[in-house]
């Protein structure tokens, strides 16, 4: 079980010995993943977790190993259950009218759970049970019981994390995602987005050496951006004192010493660029020029390979000496010039 861990659980809030969790085997390494198998099933007490019995893999459900399991009660009618999981040849979405004990697959369109691994999330309308939700780099709608879905909160940033409907009125609708969160009170036809709260999260920080100094740094999923560390308004740094100079899963922004309009930024896969953060220039500098970065496949064949948020430091002594790292270190004593990086193995 040490690999095994609850991926998701479901409680019936009229009867709340009935619970369903979601339990799931995996293993994330920087070069490898290892997805299903073993301990990887829905679960089902109904004595308030004394007892547990599996019911996946039968009734409806494929003989197959199956992904992360999201689960999800229709409370208005707490025989309806939803699963929406990942199998080879096997379907996304899953229905039960009998508390689980047998299944039929309503959905296999794999666009309603892009990146199983990661999302794998739906949600149902406590006030009716055909409308669910489905969550994952879009958010999806079905009013149909899961056999179709439409795309809502469409122009939203997007990786939908978090959803809540309100039990006593289903079209009032919140959610979070990786840019915010945003409030619905026509069930997503229309929203707003929260503009009134500061979220973020911060990978990596570093200074320049002005006084005041500027700081800089990578969002989570946000860019990267630089903002003084003082200011002379009354009520101190102002939103709009920060400035986005680079996009993506934002990780490093160094800035280099003595010129620090010149900056060194990435995102995820070892994308670097060259900012100039007087004129907005943002030059990509990829140290090689085919299959750099967030590419979606397996890496094995790729001849550079880099993690997720790859090191980018300025030499100490050098200013225009710059080394970034992938299972290789590359430098470069040009600053902007493609091709022209050395390999130090």
């Amino acid at each position: 079980m040490k690999k095994t861990g609850c991926s998701d659980i479901a409680i019936e809030w009229n009867n709340p010995r009935v619970m369903y969790a979601g339990m799931w085997t995996f293993g994330r390494k920087p070069w490898r993943f290892d997805d299903s198998g073993e301990k990887t099933a829905l679960y089902r007490t109904m004595d308030g977790g004394k007892t547990w019995s599996k019911i996946s893999h039968k009734n409806g459900l494929p003989d197959k190993p199956m992904a992360r399991i999201g689960v999800s009660i229709a409370q208005s009618q707490p025989s309806t259950v939803y699963l929406i999981t990942e199998f080879k040849e096997g379907g996304t979405l899953f229905r039960s009218d009998d508390r689980g004990d047998s299944w039929r697959m309503v959905n296999d369109d794999r666009d309603i759970n892009f990146r199983p691994f990661y999302y794998s999330d739906v949600k149902v309308d406590p006030s009716n049970p055909e409308v669910v939700y489905t969550l994952s780099g879009g958010m999806s709608k079905s009013t149909d019981g899961g056999r179709t879905f439409k795309g809502v909160a469409d122009g939203q940033h997007g990786d939908n994390q978090a959803l809540w409907i309100d039990p006593k009125n289903s079209n009032h609708v919140l959610s979070g995602d990786d840019g915010g969160f945003r409030v619905s009170y026509d069930g997503f036809k229309t929203f707003q987005t929260i503009n009134n709260v500061e979220l973020s999260q911060f990978y990596q920080l570093f200074l320049d050496n002005r006084d005041p100094y500027f700081v800089y740094g990578g969002l989570q999923d946000n860019g990267t951006w630089t903002g003084p560390s003082n200011s002379l308004h009354r009520v101190g740094i102002l939103k709009r004192d920060w400035k986005q100079i680079a996009y993506g899963d934002g990780y490093y922004a160094v800035p280099i010493p003595g010129q620090e309009n010149e900056v060194y930024a990435n995102l995820q896969g070892g994308v670097i660029y060259h900012v100039d953060t007087n004129t907005g220039n943002v030059r990509t500098i990829h140290p090689y020029p085919k299959i750099i970065g967030s590419a979606g496949d397996a890496i094995e064949n790729h001849k550079y390979r880099f993690n997720w948020d790859s090191p980018i430091h300025i030499s100490p002594h050098d200013a225009n000496t710059v080394y970034t790292g992938g299972n290789v270190i590359f430098r470069s004593r040009d600053k902007v010039t493609p091709g022209n990086k050395s390999v130090v193995t």
